[in-house]
């Protein structure tokens, strides 16, 4: 693991020569930062420093640092203790050593920076309010190799665990004054408000690290900070003239990123569906080495911009500065090239929907990913008499070659091999493993694939499909032999599976594929064990003779079910249309006679009309739909105002209305209510109503027309509370702490993993029983408050005591 730190030395503003020091006025008292032997040092130095002359002070001060930003600047230095690693750890349950692990970036560098005191003396309150701000920091920029995408790598990051880790460790002297030292220890973070990207290069992305704010920490947090020594130096610093002659500041900072690759959705130059290739792993480099660089941007490549004035964590970065202070990192071993298992001799590749891997390599076995392929194997063939490498292929995942034979490029040798070497009749799952070895000397193991292997018995058939008319339901045809089920394919897609076989006949439903006289029908036969028998056998399409009919609907009432009528000729469906706009298909056809559910969809002053449509789908004839205007309903409802914790929403209501539907916050909850009388109760689940809930009733008519929509009043008060202490000893089975509010349940969280609801809350205090031994010295434990409807009230870290 890499460390990293953010600090500053010093300038002073520009005063005139004559200008009096006077005693700074500082928020803390001068006793309780400073021994008397100090303060009389501090005031000897300052004495000094009033007879500099102007002339004598360092340049930095007046360079091209953008000092709006802050006072506490950051620099990097050029030499010192440095160093940017990178580590990678599998998943435990991984099949290469690339699978779904954790990769780290970690890094060190050595800085130096500028407290830049605006005024002579009294510096140091603007120097304390920056550093308790968290107003200093620095810009990275990660730059990661050819294909990777930024974007999805920020979204694989373990935030918790990436921010336990930054730490900032430095000392502060008054040159040549042994008393007036100070170790300081700052609190920084990655700060994810700062990420941004560069379209340019979708493999780099930019973050800061600023300081921790004392308002966003807890009070024991912060005081492991040590602040009495930051605000004694910073106060110290602020009070003298001239400071950047007379004091030095520098230390170290360090800091990693976590990103969980389980999560990576892969490389922006990854061909394959899904990016199933890159995703989930680490990525691939053409050199074989998982690297980066990252750049660090600090004080000369900062400046405030339009919002960045003393607000670090907004500024943005100067033009030609973009990549200052680069740091490569060391490399891990990662791949170049993949397996994809693919039958040489172009019998199996039957999959056509998949892009071509290599140029030239047409199709692809059938599956549904590129890790694991299916074999039916043919009739009177045997997998265990196949060439033992007739299904490898190897694939230079940049070049696109097929590099399965060695000795090319700087591959040397490809060796692959598959377990088991022989399978029986049946399925059996076969795993193809192997690994690259290349002429420096370099072996890097291939992901492995899986190939679904059903090897074929002493089975055989044959099947002659009937020619098939346009809008029949069924295919037919004759069969032989062990046929015991079919598949349709259509132009070359498998759209169905199945079929009823019997004395030699066969009947495979297709009244639901649309078949059109330009579609290609071919199916294939298969036998008990789903072993194939004959394949890609064609079917004949024909048109049917065009077809006639006309629809006459009768008179249609609002609140009817149905929408009832005659037809003529070859009418077998209709579709609804409502005021211009399609609302369903169906219907019931039958001997002249039809009826059609019309849902309530249809009400007094629509226009209404249907389509008549034969069994292909073709249009014979639309009539309008005469509907009888006397039936509209009407009604209203009057809901009473609702308090947060009731069962009931009552009110009174006028009409018809016999039914109503409750919303909350816009979501459909529930539909019902009782209503007798002009007066109306409505039952409330417990919770499902909370305060500052925007709540809806809508009424309708027995018919499902919507008459009246108000809103309802809800009174009542939000519910808080606070989890004011937690502290768990080792070795005991409880947590113990205090609380206040309305917390009456809790949730804890071990290293991230969360643990049962729990928990016993009354009078101010609350134990949470975790187990014996469960919590172990060092672990991150958080429990969290919620209230009797389980809202989140609270969190609070678990304070862990020896």
């Amino acid at each position: 693991m890499v460390t990293t730190s953010v600090l500053p030395s010093f300038a002073s503003a520009e005063a005139p020569n004559k200008q009096i020091v006077q005693e700074s006025k500082v928020e803390s008292n001068q006793d309780k930062l400073f021994t008397k032997e100090q303060q009389q040092d501090l005031k000897k130095v300052q004495e000094k420093a009033i007879g500099m002359e102007k002339g004598n002070k360092a340049s930095y001060a007046s360079s091209s640092v953008d000092k709006s930003i802050t006072t506490l600047m950051v620099h990097k230095k050029s030499k010192g203790d440095s160093m940017t690693g990178i580590s990678y750890t599998p998943s435990p349950t991984a099949n290469s050593p690339y699978d779904g692990g954790e990769l780290t970036a970690s890094f060190k560098a050595p800085l130096t920076g500028v407290v830049y005191n605006k005024m002579l003396t009294g510096n140091g309150p603007e120097h304390r309010k920056n550093w308790e701000e968290g107003n200093y920091g620095a810009r990275f920029t990660y730059s990661f190799p050819k294909g990777v995408d930024a974007r999805q790598m920020i979204q694989t990051i373990n935030w918790e665990k990436s921010n336990q880790s930054p730490t900032a460790d430095f000392k502060v002297r008054i040159l040549g004054v042994n008393t007036l030292v100070w170790n300081l220890h700052w609190g920084i973070k990655w700060n994810r408000d700062t990420i941004t990207f560069n379209p340019a290069k979708p493999n780099e992305f930019s973050i800061m690290i600023t300081g921790k704010k004392k308002s966003e920490v807890s009070k024991a947090e912060w005081e492991s900070y040590n602040p009495v020594n930051t605000i004694a130096a910073l106060t110290a610093v602020g009070d003298i003239p001239f400071a950047d002659n007379l004091a030095d500041m520098t230390g170290s900072a360090s800091g990693a990123l976590y990103f969980d690759m389980s999560k990576y959705k892969g490389n922006t130059d990854d061909l394959t569906k899904n990016n199933e290739l890159t995703s989930g792993r680490l990525f691939p480099s053409e050199n074989r080495q998982a690297e980066y660089t990252y750049y660090f941007l600090d004080d000369n490549a900062l400046a405030a911009g339009t919002s960045g004035k003393g607000d670090i964590s907004k500024s943005v970065v100067k033009a030609g500065h973009e990549y200052d202070n680069p740091s490569k990192s060391t490399s891990i071993p990662t791949w170049d090239s993949y397996l994809s298992i693919w039958d040489q001799e172009q019998v199996y590749n039957t999959n056509k929907l998949e892009n071509d891997l290599v140029e030239g390599e047409k199709f692809a076995l059938p599956g549904d990913s590129i890790f694991k392929r299916n074999l039916q194997v043919k009739s009177g063939e045997d997998f265990n008499e196949f060439k033992k490498d007739r299904f490898n292929r190897v694939i230079n995942y940049f070049t696109h070659e097929d590099i399965t034979k060695g000795n090319i490029g700087e591959v040397s040798h490809v060796n692959v091999t598959h377990t088991p070497n022989r399978v029986g009749d049946g399925e059996t799952d076969v795993t193809y493993k192997g690994s690259i070895s290349y002429v420096n000397g370099d072996t890097r193991q291939l992901i492995p694939n899986n190939l679904k292997v059903k090897n074929s018995p002493n089975s055989e058939g044959t099947i002659i499909p009937d020619t098939f008319t346009i809008g029949d339901t069924n295919i037919t045809g004759k069969y032989t032999g062990d046929v015991k089920t079919l598949r349709l394919y259509i132009n070359g897609v498998s759209v169905a599976w199945g079929g009823t076989l019997q004395d030699g006949k066969f009947t495979f439903y297709a009244g639901n594929q649309k078949i059109t006289a330009n579609d290609k029908l071919t199916m294939n036969a298969y036998d008990k064990d789903n072993n194939l028998l004959q394949e890609n056998v064609p079917v004949n399409v024909k048109e049917e003779a065009a077809a006639t009919g006309s629809i006459d609907p009768a008179m249609y009432t609002p609140g009817d079910t149905n929408i009832t009528g005659t037809y003529t000729g070859n009418v077998a469906h209709a579709k609804l249309f409502v005021n211009g706009n399609y609302v369903s298909a169906g219907g019931d056809f039958s001997n002249g006679v039809f009826t059609y559910y019309a849902g309530g969809k249809i009400k007094a002053g629509d226009k209404a009309y249907l389509v008549a449509m034969d069994k292909t789908g073709k249009e014979l004839d639309r009539k309008d739909i005469k509907i009888n205007a006397s039936s509209e309903t009407t009604g209203s409802i009057n809901p009473s105002a609702y308090t947060v914790g009731e069962n009931t929403i009552s009110g009174s209501y006028t009409g018809n209305v016999a039914l109503m539907h409750l919303l909350v916050n816009g979501k459909s909850i529930s539909w019902g209510g009782t209503l007798s009388n002009g007066s109306f109760s409505y039952y409330v689940k417990a919770g499902t109503i909370k305060a500052g809930d925007i709540v809806t009733l809508e009424a309708y008519d027995q018919n499902n027309n919507k008459l009246d929509s108000k809103r309802v009043q809800v009174n009542g008060k939000a519910t808080s509370g606070s989890i004011d202490s937690a502290t768990y000893k080792l070795g005991e089975t409880t947590i113990k702490g205090t609380f206040s509010g309305n917390i009456a349940v809790a949730k804890v969280y071990i290293n991230g993993v969360a643990q049962a609801w729990g928990g016993e809350f009354g009078g101010g205090g609350f134990s949470y029983y975790v187990g014996k031994n469960k919590i172990k010295a060092g672990d991150n434990v958080t429990i969290e408050g919620y209230n009797k409807d389980t809202k989140l009230l609270d969190t609070k870290k678990v304070t862990i005591l020896n």
